[in-house]
């Protein structure tokens, strides 16, 4: 488990700057005498901004590098370098290292890759054989841009290269104290595999910058010190108290703050410098891993006061990393010290910070970064729920939460509909968006395969590195090119009071959130809360208690419904969230729209005892899923709307799956009863069964065009979430970092892991021989679902196993296909919690179109008519599959839910949870 206190990540990274002197092998251009003074001002600018960042003002700083840049652009377009100039790519990686240091990394990110792709055309390997500092520098800045947005496995063959390269242009014969180069080298190579969680990996690197950085800057010439050496004392500090080592930390500790005070003092420095507050941050977290709260405060409060001079509200509206770092801290600190009222405060500000400069940061990065991004960022959603469920009003205390949840579904549907309004009108935008589509659909194929021999192994492997590189690069282009949506920023002033106000008299939404709780800063268990909105009232705060008995009764339930058998866990959740969560509904309330969180997601809660003894939830209140709060307030204020034209259907069922052969991966056996289900589906819109997709032609290809064109969609075949998989390819990852040495070859493993999306999937035609079903391999996987454009699909039901399944995530929820619907625009999805059985579904399915077409009832409502009827008629399942023939089915879909009258004595017989619980609609309803 992670320590509570924040250390701040910038300090990890030693800053390497390049200056902006000509070498005098390159040859320089004429100028003219105009050019000549625009060259001059560019030097200028630039070496101003090393003053300007030296003395802490970072923000400046960048100004000065960001006029640099444009005048260096001018003076060196690509028509007249078409490999570009040393210089242009100084600025260029100048300014993602100031962006960096403003806490932009994803902007950062840009810059880098321009200077980087700029620098190895301009140092090629068979005229540098060594390498070139310049592209040295550029390979270490690709890491630590990466590392800052959360991803160090994907900086770390960054690194390896940047110190394989300055290993050889920095000779031991030639350089006997080493380079500062070589040393930063080292000490960022230590920084990358801490951030992996291999601090004992770290440390012989942390030791070698360390002993150079001595040698480098010895005391009777650097009398002061210097940032370097204070940086990597730092930083040897940090791996021995990760190592579980603070005793021997400190002394580290205590030579980078005193050498920081003396290379920043208050007469030079009045509003302090970055570096002395990170080390002033680091001696505080030091001093509570020792015991010492009460010591540790002073340190904490110096950095806090420190960083917000440094980082104030009217230069940083978002405010910065470092400043959030300290808040947390000092919430941690008063925690420990048993002021959990004075901790509170620092917790809010610091969430309120982390969403806002987070927000922003995943706004411009690649889906997969702004996971990473979001995963590393600290727990401060933890830290605050340990103390705000005790001390904060229910109302007060929801708010900040609100915003951890789904943060990133409703940014990934502006900027889809952002990108398809573009297509039309820009040939660029149209051709990344088809690249896109085509490097997901690779993706999705390596996903599906894992090779044992050991060679193909590799080649997948390097074929991952760059497929992820070009799609993290396409997802990032695309979103750069779009303007501000009106309707996220009108969101991001929304709350609870909002929802609130927008609920139906009738209506309520519970918010589940699993968290780890800590009792004076140490981590004490895991626990469950959720947040009740009601219309018109304050959020009421519901305390659930430890997730262990939740958790427990949860995966026996689950197991109990795969084996029909009797189970107790029902009545025990029922007492342990549902009873708690029912004292706070009015009777009035009949719908209930659910956020689960943890194994939660995993729970049928229509199939819980209900209010009365022998009835389930589900004759109480109507249940929805939906991803977040903000996501069903969204739907409430912009309802969407069915674009023109006929009420189009694609039903999708009986598929010819194709024979096994000697290369397939899992063997998908027909599923003749999908055949009866979609002739019912079809003939509930008017159409005839030969409407439907089935046999060979239900391929991707297909299903991809039609879906973009109707407005319901109905999926009668296999479905998956391969868990197997995504846990091998995560596992392969962590086996690679456990087992790592230093190479540059580029080489990684486990990259599959990056895009959970791609393990759930629909199987359509051909999927046993994926060689021959066409660039998808016969599968529709929800990395392939958010490419298309469903504005006008009102309603997808994927009658199929496990589609209501997926990668759980914190704060983010399931990623799984339903969400992928929701990202292309479907408001709503159904899918299902396990395997369903193929009849009792097809049953399930005629009454709910029925309810849904004849009897005009909304998806809501006619999917909890559908499983009443089932549940409460074990003996229809047969006519309502259409075992019995079309007249029996028309005659008993007509009969609808109404429980059967009881005999005396006798109690009436149901039909057992796994035949009609799995299905769980995602959306308004």
């Amino acid at each position: 488990m992670m320590t509570m206190l924040r250390a701040v990540v910038a300090g990890m990274f030693v800053v390497a700057w390049t200056l902006s002197v000509p070498a005098q092998t390159e040859k320089q251009p004429e100028w003219t005498a105009e050019e000549k003074e625009l060259a001059d001002k560019a030097t200028k600018l630039n070496a101003d901004s090393f003053s300007l960042y030296g003395m802490g003002k970072t923000r400046e700083a960048a100004e000065k590098v960001a006029e640099a840049l444009q005048i260096r652009k001018k003076l060196y377009p690509p028509e007249r370098f078409k490999d570009g100039h040393r210089e242009l790519a100084i600025s260029l990686n100048n300014m993602g290292m100031f962006l960096t240091s403003l806490g932009e990394p994803a902007k950062a990110l840009t810059y880098s890759e321009q200077a980087l792709a700029m620098n190895q055309k301009l140092y090629p390997p068979d005229r540098f054989k060594d390498g070139h500092r310049e592209l040295a520098i550029s390979l270490n800045n690709m890491g630590m841009f990466l590392t800052s947005l959360g991803e160090p496995a994907k900086a770390l063959p960054y690194l390896e290269q940047a110190l394989a390269m300055n290993q050889k242009l920095y000779l031991p014969e030639r350089f006997k104290d080493g380079h500062p180069q070589l040393a930063t080298s080292l000490n960022n190579m230590g920084g990358v595999l801490k951030s992996l969680g291999e601090p004992a990996k770290a440390l012989p690197y942390y030791e070698q910058a360390l002993a150079m950085f001595q040698k480098l800057y010895l005391p009777e010439r650097f009398k002061d010190g210097h940032p370097q050496l204070a940086t990597s004392l730092n930083n040897m500090g940090g791996v021995l108290k990760s190592l579980g080592k603070p005793a021997k930390a400190l002394p580290y500790y205590e030579q980078a703050l005193a050498m920081n005070q003396k290379l920043y003092p208050p007469e030079r420095f009045k509003d302090g410098h970055p570096e002395l507050a990170r080390s002033l941050n680091s001696m505080g977290g030091v001093l509570w891993s020792l015991g010492e709260p009460a010591k540790a405060l002073p340190y904490l409060e110096q950095a806090l006061a420190m960083n917000q001079k440094l980082y104030p509200p009217e230069r940083f509206k978002d405010g910065h990393p470092e400043l959030a770092g300290s808040l947390h801290n000092m919430g941690v600190i008063l925690q420990s010290l048993g002021e959990p009222a004075k901790a509170l405060p620092y917790y809010e500000q610091a969430r309120a910070m982390y969403r806002k400069f987070g927000s922003r940061e995943i706004g411009k990065a690649s889906e997969a970064q702004a996971l990473a991004y979001r995963r590393a960022q600290p727990r401060t959603r933890n830290a605050y729920l340990s103390v705000a469920v005790n001390l904060a009003p229910s109302a007060a205390g929801y708010a900040p939460l609100w915003y951890t949840r789904g943060e990133m579904l409703p940014l990934l549907q502006a900027r889809h509909q952002g990108v398809l309004a573009q297509l039309a009108g820009s040939a660029e935008v149209r051709k990344d968006y088809e690249d896109l589509i085509v490097v997901r659909q690779q993706i999705s194929r390596l996903q599906s395969e894992l090779p044992k021999d050991e060679k193909a192994l590799k080649d997948r492997d390097k074929q991952f590195v760059d497929r992820n590189e070009e799609q993290d690069k396409l997802e990032r282009k695309l979103a750069a090119g779009l303007p501000e949506f009106k309707r996220l920023l009108d969101m991001a002033e929304k709350g609870p009071a909002d929802l609130a106000k927008e609920l139906a008299k009738n209506a309520a939404f519970v918010d589940f959130i699993r968290y780890a709780h800590y009792e004076k800063s140490k981590f004490s268990e895991w626990r469950y809360v959720a947040f009740v909105v009601l219309p018109g009232q304050e959020p009421k705060l519901v305390r659930l208690g430890d997730a262990q008995p939740i958790e427990a009764a949860v995966a026996a339930w689950r197991g109990h419904i795969t084996q029909e058998t009797t189970s107790l866990a029902p009545a025990k959740l029922r007492e342990l969230v549902w009873d708690k969560i029912a004292k706070e509904l009015p009777a009035q309330t009949k719908i209930v729209y659910l956020c689960p969180d943890g194994d939660l997601a995993w729970m049928p809660f229509a199939a819980l005892p209900g209010a009365k003894k022998g009835t389930i939830l589900l004759e109480d209140h109507a249940l929805a899923v939906v991803p977040s709060g903000q996501w069903l307030l969204e739907q409430l204020l912009y309802p969407s709307k069915p674009g023109d034209g006929p009420e189009r259907v694609l039903a999708v069922g009986d598929v010819a799956y194709g024979n096994l052969g000697d290369k397939g991966k899992t063997e998908y056996k027909a599923l003749p009863g999908t055949g009866r289900e979609l002739k019912r589906v079809l003939e509930a819109f008017g159409r005839d069964s030969s409407d439907g997709l089935t046999g060979n032609a239900a391929s991707t290809a297909a299903v991809r065009e039609q879906l973009t064109n109707v407005r319901y969609a109905h999926f009668a075949t296999h479905g998956y979430f391969d868990v197997k998989s995504l846990g091998d390819e995560r596992k392969r990852h962590k086996d690679y970092l456990e087992k790592w040495t230093l190479r540059d070859d580029n080489q990684r493993a486990g990259l599959g892991g990056r895009n959970p999306a791609g393990y759930v999937g629909l199987v359509l035609a051909g999927a046993n021989d994926p060689t021959k079903a066409g660039p998808d391999g016969g599968v529709l996987t929800g990395l392939s679902v958010v490419d298309l454009p469903l504005e006008n699909l009102r309603l997808c039901v994927l009658s199929a196993c496990e589609t209501g399944l997926g990668d759980l995530t914190e704060g983010e929820g399931v990623l799984g296909l339903q969400r992928a619907f929701h990202a292309a625009g479907c408001p709503n999805v159904v899918g299902s919690l396990w395997k369903v059985d193929d009849e009792a579904t097809a049953a399930l399915m005629a009454q709910f179109y029925h309810e849904l077409r004849i009897n005009k009832r909304s998806p809501l409502e006619a999917l909890r008519e559908a499983q009443l009827t089932v549940y409460r008629h074990p003996e229809r399942i047969p006519a309502l599959a259409g075992s019995r023939g079309k007249i029996d089915q028309e005659d008993t879909v007509k009969q609808g839910s109404k429980p059967p009258e009881p005999k005396p004595g006798e109690t009436p017989k149901t039909t057992p949870v796994r035949l009609w619980a799995a299905f769980v609609l995602s959306g308004k309803g």
